[in-house]
């Protein structure tokens, strides 16, 4: 397992931060630390993308993504 978390604030407060792996919603959590488990052991080799989406309280979203390697 790999632990990923993220950091969102907003003045109008976080509703929730999404984390997804690959474009697949690995999790969604709606309380600090906004953090997800991936196990890796089921992931193929290669590059992948990880991405958090955080939707603010007015219901605006911003995202911010970055690549990792398995090998």
């Amino acid at each position: 397992m790999v632990s990923i978390a993220a950091n969102a604030s907003d003045a109008s407060g976080i509703q929730a931060v999404e984390i997804y792996v690959d474009g697949s919603l690995l999790a969604r959590d709606t309380a600090t630390p906004y953090t997800a488990n991936w196990n890796i052991r089921k992931a193929s080799k290669g590059l992948h993308t990880i991405k958090a989406r955080a939707i603010d309280n007015s219901g605006l979203a911003s995202e911010q993504s970055i690549s990792v390697t398995v090998n």
